[in-house]
């Protein structure tokens, strides 16, 4: 028989508060000094303690006190390397279990907790400073924690470096790594960059903040900087504005040396000739629906399949990922932390609310919580690692509510509504907020509409109007500009034209336009790059409009469009998701 204090586990009961009980009565006896059998002198502060509560807790006590030293028969021992306040929250913990850890006192409490092997209050404070971790202070915590051989917790900080590199790079904590430390990062494959110049821009404010630092570990930094991947006009304009006329020579003699020998043993090195492994990105090209050359309207059966686009290699393949759980075309799909979400969608008229979560590194889809309601024909959007879907079609009538899927939770809520009712729209994030582009209305009327959603506020702003009207079209942010590329409209079919929003001056300007029309594409981003993939091209007079396998990709510096290869199956209205 059980009640609310105890627990019966075969024959025998426990008392459920009997520990508690205990540690309660010991830190009361503790505080009124009875029964205590040592005083220990911290920081010129007396502690009176119990041996044995002490040496429970504790492997250094535990020694201290029966290890047959002096310590172990003298009354009063004192304790060096430790302050006496912080020795009383440790003293506070073994009594209480409690310790309320600050930023205030962390710095202290762990490596003390450390040295008197108090391993419960190391793992607190370890995990305080995880939770603080950010890009002004994970420099000086990844020094401190390897300094104080916290293993996990420097793991912990050199992974957040590695992740936000570009970001950390420009902190004043960055510019007081040691020269060793510099070098160990700027060596690892773990670097979550756009481009090699990034490294190498890091890596010269580190030089320049101290220069005669900076002179002598120059020629040791760029051994590890991949100089083939540097574009040579970014190394001559960096050299024309260096504002170290000492760094600036021995940068171009040393550049100079290496330029010469590149071109001695081209063809033989291979050590820095390829990308970093957490700056490769592969772009997984999902669902969407596949009809050929000749084939009939009602050829719009949705995909299972899933290609791969390595974005170094520019290649890609279909046979090493594994297949949807449903067949779905126009869904809307996203990335988080390194997890590809396929989000409702249809086949065969079948409305999903169903998502699907795909493993790059299992190779393997899940089903997690579903939508609020089946959606078709919406666009999806992450901000702060949360994915917001927006528009579409929701059973009989267009989408009117956002919803937000917070992975953590598992969990999808409604926290907004739409300004401008429409279905397939473009979607892309930039500077934290949501921008909104094309679509069609509810009367059916392609759009040329441009809104700006701010998740913090829940409020929209409009945008100046595109300069045509779009639907199923694909937007995205390149360079700090917002593109919107294809579509088609009633007036002109599949569109080859690409116009880009700047939002210093709010407006929108044609560019380079495709080398043939499309419509239902997907596009994506990769170091600065704007791929184009798919699509369908303008239906003939009495025939619909076939599929596309192109994959295209344009730069916006040379302002100019490249044909880079052709997907496995040619497909229209899916979705790409990028690790």
């Amino acid at each position: 028989m059980e009640n609310h204090r105890t627990v019966k586990i075969d024959k025998i009961s426990f008392a459920k508060e009997h520990s508690f009980k205990v540690l309660n009565k010991l830190h009361l006896l503790q505080k009124e000094n009875s029964m205590c059998d040592a005083t220990l002198s911290v920081g010129g502060k007396k502690f009176p303690v119990h041996r044995n509560v002490l040496s429970a807790s504790s492997a250094y006590f535990q020694v201290m006190f029966t290890s047959g030293m002096a310590e172990s028969f003298a009354d009063h021992v004192e304790i060096h390397g430790i302050q006496a306040d912080i020795f009383g929250v440790i003293l506070e913990f073994i009594y209480t279990g409690k310790v309320e850890v600050s930023e205030d006192n962390v710095q202290q409490l762990l490596p003390a907790s450390k040295m008197l092997q108090i391993e419960d209050i190391e793992i607190i404070c370890c995990d305080f400073l995880k939770r603080e971790l950010d890009s002004s202070n994970c420099v000086g915590i990844y020094t401190f924690s390897d300094a104080h051989s916290c293993l996990t917790l420097s793991k912990s900080a050199l992974d957040f470096i590695h992740r936000n590199f570009v970001e950390v790079s420009k902190q004043d904590e960055f510019l007081q790594l040691t020269k060793t430390a510099l070098l160990q990062m700027l060596e690892s494959e773990d670097l979550k960059i756009e481009s090699e110049e990034q490294v190498f821009e890091a890596a010269m404010r580190w030089v320049v903040h101290d220069l005669s630092r900076g002179r002598e570990a120059l020629g040791n930094i760029l051994e590890r900087i991949r100089l083939p991947l540097v574009s040579p006009k970014f190394l001559e304009q960096y050299l024309v504005t260096c504002q170290s006329a000492s760094i600036k020579r021995m940068l171009a003699g040393i550049l100079d040396g290496y330029r010469n020998y590149q071109s001695l043993t081209r063809g033989q090195q291979r050590v820095h000739t390829q990308p970093r492994r957490a700056s490769r990105k592969c772009l997984f090209i999902i669902g969407g629906y596949s009809r050929h050359v000749g084939g009939r309207w009602s050829d719009t059966s949705s995909l299972y399949t899933v290609e791969k686009f390595d974005s170094f290699l520019q290649t890609c393949d279909s046979f090493t990922t594994v297949q949807m759980s449903f067949a779905r075309s126009s869904h809307a799909v996203a990335s988080i932390g390194g997890l590809i979400y396929a989000i409702g969608g249809e086949n065969d008229s079948l409305i999903y609310d169903t998502v699907e979560c795909y493993d790059p590194v299992l190779n393997s889809w899940s089903v997690i919580a579903p939508l609020t309601a089946p959606r078709v024909a919406c666009g999806v959007c992450v901000v702060e690692d949360f994915m917001f879907v927006i528009g579409g079609w929701v059973g009989s009538e267009i989408a009117e509510n956002i919803e937000r899927y917070d992975p953590d939770l598992d969990q999808w809520e409604v926290v907004g509504k739409v300004e401008t009712k429409r279905f397939h729209l473009g979607v892309a994030e930039m500077d934290g907020l949501i921008y909104v582009a094309g679509g069609l209305s509810d009367l059916g009327e392609e759009l040329k509409v441009c809104e700006c959603y701010n998740p913090v506020s829940d409020s929209w702003i409009r945008q100046p109007d595109m300069r045509h009207r779009r639907a199923y079209l694909g937007l995205a942010t390149v360079g700090g500009f917002l593109y919107a590329v294809g579509g088609s409209n009633e007036s002109e079919g599949a569109l080859a034209s690409v116009e880009r929003f700047d939002l210093d001056t709010s407006q929108w300007t044609e560019v380079t336009p495709m080398e043939s029309p499309r419509a239902g594409l997907s596009v994506a981003v990769s170091s600065g790059l704007l791929y184009v993939f798919g699509g369908r091209t303008a239906s003939e007079e009495y025939s619909p409009p076939a599929t596309l396998t192109a994959v295209d990709m344009y730069d916006p510096k040379k302002k100019k469009w490249k044909h880079v290869t052709d997907l496995c199956f040619s497909r229209c209205d899916f979705g790409i998701g990028i690790v």
